[in-house]
């Protein structure tokens, strides 16, 4: 039954990058399906086996985090949407709990990471083929369907260090090979999505790449060469010049401040926090605030920004928990094998830079990514692996 357990949190991890483009009419995306599904088996195996992991400190601020969501609606400014802010939260929480409970050895984490890099993949595909076919979200701006390309280009982000690190620790050439392929694959729709803020998420992510390049052998190193010289060719080649302009302007836009005028968003935003410093408005409440504050900010606009989010909604307790289990991780990835160090180092600041042009602290690559790192822990407990620390 763990088994079973196993391939519906593989699925679902699979899914988190794609769910935009599986949505069930009436149901909701193909990820919470699987997910309850995987859900339901975990309960059962509680119920035989009658017993569970220890939770880390990570996990514990998290929940603690997850209670002052919980609490928060009870001084909400828009209790309706807290609630349902608070269900997709509990199911979040609920994923990064299977993913620790159900990933034992260093093989399950494996086999997740690698569920997100081929869910990465299929989005990448998806851009380019609305690329190909001409149908722009925005103007000579491409994503997946369904896809903001902004969330999209911090998605595919993601799966950079992840692709890399599966690459240089794998031991069957063909797979690696596969890994490889996804570099240029994501890049090249990254691009495609025109992202500023993804871009620089973008950037920290091929830091990892660029900080393997030592450990390499020499094979690895000329593939990894070729593969920096064909990216290119068709950054150059393929992207459209406006893309490129847009993408180009990310000095011009932080400079002035503006940040596709995210800023007066912003600003907004922190006068409702001076407001509400302590407690916050309650989950979910950002844009009902604002908008009442400041009756010309639109209605539904969101923060732009995790961490603003967070302060808004839940005020400097929020922030100082969801901070605290972030700091958490950090010093559990401090125990990690060298090249696990740097991976989740990496992976870190590439979503925190993702994380600040976006509103992402509720969104199921954040929360796959909190599973992961944690999971990655199991390599420290079985202890390191010839496959994990081998020299390419």
């Amino acid at each position: 039954m763990r088994d079973a357990v196993r391939v519906f949190l593989w699925l679902t991890i699979l899914c988190v990058p794609i769910e935009n483009m599986l949505v069930l009419p009436g149901v909701g995306t193909v990820s919470r399906v699987v997910g309850l599904l995987a859900c339901v088996c975990a309960g059962i195996v509680l119920f035989l086996s009658g017993r569970m992991r220890r939770l880390t400190a990570f996990h514990t601020l998290l929940a603690l985090y997850l209670l002052w969501n919980v609490v928060s609606l009870v001084w909400s400014i828009d209790p309706e949407f807290s609630r349902l802010r608070l269900s997709t939260l509990l199911q979040l929480a609920v994923l990064v709990w299977l993913m620790w409970e159900f990933t034992e050895r260093p093989e399950h984490q494996r086999r997740l990471m690698q569920a997100y890099v081929l869910g990465a993949s299929i989005a990448a595909v998806g851009t380019l083929m609305a690329f190909y076919a001409g149908r722009e979200v925005t103007y000579m701006r491409f994503a997946a369907a369904g896809f903001d390309p902004n969330d999209l280009c911090v998605i595919l982000s993601l799966g950079i260090p992840l692709a890399w690190y599966l690459a240089v620790t794998e031991r069957w050439k063909w797979l690696c090979v596969g890994y490889c392929t996804y570099l240029p694959l994501a890049l090249f729709a990254a691009v495609l999505t025109a992202s500023r803020g993804g871009l620089l998420a973008c950037v920290v992510a091929c830091a990892f790449v660029a900080l393997m390049v030592p450990r390499l052998s020499p094979g690895v190193k000329l593939t990894a060469v070729f593969l920096l010289v064909a990216t290119a060719g068709i950054l150059v080649t393929q992207i459209p010049p406006s893309s490129l302009e847009r993408l180009a302007s990310v000095g011009r836009e932080i400079a002035s401040g503006s940040m596709s005028e995210r800023r007066d968003i912003w600003q907004s935003g922190l006068q409702v926090f001076w407001r509400h410093s302590l407690l916050g408005v309650g989950v979910g409440g950002f844009s009902a605030s604002n908008y009442k504050l400041n009756p010309h900010v639109p209605t539904g606009v969101v923060a732009h920004n995790s961490f603003l989010s967070i302060m808004v909604e839940l005020g400097i307790i929020g922030l100082i928990l969801f901070v605290l289990a972030i700091v958490a991780a950090g010093k559990m990835i401090r125990t990690y094998p060298p090249m696990a160090y740097v991976l989740w180092l990496v992976m870190l600041l590439t979503w925190a830079v993702g994380a600040f042009s976006l509103t992402f602290e509720h969104r199921k690559p954040t929360w796959v990514i909190f599973g992961l790192l944690a999971g990655h822990s199991v390599a420290v407990t079985w202890g390191r692996s010839p496959q994990q620390e081998k020299q390419y």
